[in-house]
């Protein structure tokens, strides 16, 4: 919950110079000066919070988690995660290339078939979800 309140106080901190540049407060050298005061302070607390957060102690790891970190099989099956991604990807993108432009083509045309257009590009953008299930699958086994 702290985390969220840290995320939520530092993107307050990033917009807040902002308010009064649309707010025509400031103008000219202020404006410049008040934005980088703001933001070299801003991105000072994301250092100092970035230290303080992840201040935490790092163990290695044991025996047995190291000997089977060393499994070459293990190596090959992320090789295969790597290429079942690549390839769903690209096959996507080829998909989706192709279907975009054709269904631009026919709302164009007609209004009516925006939503039978955008069926066949979400088929295509689908695939590497099924890809990314078929990673998680094979990560499980290894």
């Amino acid at each position: 919950m702290l985390i969220y309140l840290v995320i939520a106080v530092l993107v307050a901190l990033l917009f807040a110079p902002v308010v009064p540049l649309v707010s025509k407060t400031l103008n000219g050298k202020k404006a410049k000066l008040s934005l980088l005061c703001n933001l070299a302070s801003f991105f000072s607390l994301c250092i100092i919070l970035t230290v303080v957060v992840f201040d935490g102690s790092v163990f290695a790891a044991e025996g047995e988690a190291v000997v089977k970190a060393l499994d070459p099989s293990a190596g090959m099956g992320f090789l295969a995660c790597g290429i079942v991604m690549a390839g769903a990807t690209l096959g996507a993108g080829i998909a989706v290339s192709s279907a975009a432009s054709a269904a631009i083509g026919a709302t164009g045309e007609n209004p009516k078939n925006f939503a039978k257009s955008l069926m066949f590009v979400a088929l295509g953008e689908s695939i590497p979800l099924y890809a990314l299930l078929v990673v998680f699958m094979i990560i499980d086994k290894l």
